[in-house]
């Protein structure tokens, strides 16, 4: 019911009607990667275990997150056509703002995500503190190609693979890198979501031991108004969704930062006071 009036609020928004539901996960899932308690005996002997294995946990996690963690990373679901083909090591700037997308290929749904580069590195502290003003959530354009600091963190373009999330490979190596590296992924990173058709049915996308890792959100969700006795007056309701989405599906929560966007339908003044 849910997908169905995502759907077409998504095809309301874009002014298409032929948009179809998002692909959402196989249910009965096909394979079970994260093991149960019950079954947590994955790890193999230190006789014949490699030697990453060998390591103690603690010292694991520190390199795994030295490698894909404690940083904002984007994951969105979109319904676009694809990006046209570039460069495979460049930031998702290249791809979308330089190229654009290629129109000469069906619109369908795809997952898109990449390292956040909207504010600058934690060790370019004068900087940072200069540019957060302008830098804010609902400003964030790194997936459609104006990561602002990019440079910065890239080094102008020197290590371009810090654009990426770099988690893939790592996931894919064995399942005890995936039950390992997968809480890293989920638990020590921000994740900024602008998905409105993510966020709306959450569990049909992302399974919910994943959705209780997560501690840190980045959200940008969009609030509509009403034209009454000459003000824009935004829908509380549209607040309430997104607070029971976090209340409902985050219970780790321990940060937030919520960006509303207001659709404002006249020049008017607005009025704010009954939504806090």
């Amino acid at each position: 019911m849910m997908r169905r009036f995502m759907a077409w609020y998504v095809a309301k928004r874009e002014e298409h009607k032929d948009i179809p539901e998002p692909p959402t996960l196989p249910d009965p899932r096909p394979s079970i990667l994260t093991p149960s308690t019950s079954v947590e005996a994955l790890s193999q002997s230190q006789h014949t275990a490699p030697l990453f294995q060998k390591l103690p946990p603690e010292i694991r996690r520190e390199i795994l997150i030295a490698a894909f963690g404690d940083r904002t990373v984007h994951m969105d679901l979109t319904y676009d056509h694809p990006s046209m083909p570039g460069n495979r090591k460049g930031h998702t700037s290249s791809q979308v703002w330089w190229l654009g997308v290629d129109k000469t290929r069906p619109k369908s749904w795809y997952w898109r995500g990449c390292t956040c580069h909207r504010v600058p590195p934690p060790w370019q502290y004068t900087l940072s503190q200069k540019r957060y003003s302008i830098s804010a959530v609902a400003g964030d354009g790194c997936c459609v190609g104006l990561a602002q600091n990019c440079w910065v963190w890239t080094e102008n373009g020197k290590h371009r693979h810090l654009c990426w999330i770099g988690a893939m490979g790592w996931l894919l190596a064995c399942r005890q890198a995936y039950v390992e590296g997968i809480e890293v992924l989920y638990s020590t990173n921000t994740i900024h979501i602008a998905s409105a058709t993510l966020l709306v049915d959450l569990p049909a996308y992302i399974v919910p031991q994943r959705l209780s890792a997560i501690t840190s959100l980045e959200i940008i969700w969009f609030v509509d108004s009403d034209y009454i006795s000459g003000k824009n007056v935004p829908r509380k309701k549209d607040l309430n969704t997104i607070l029971m989405i976090l209340d409902d599906h985050f219970p780790s929560l321990s940060r937030l930062n919520l960006a509303l966007k207001l659709g404002l339908p006249k020049d008017a003044p607005t009025q704010l006071e009954h939504l806090f």
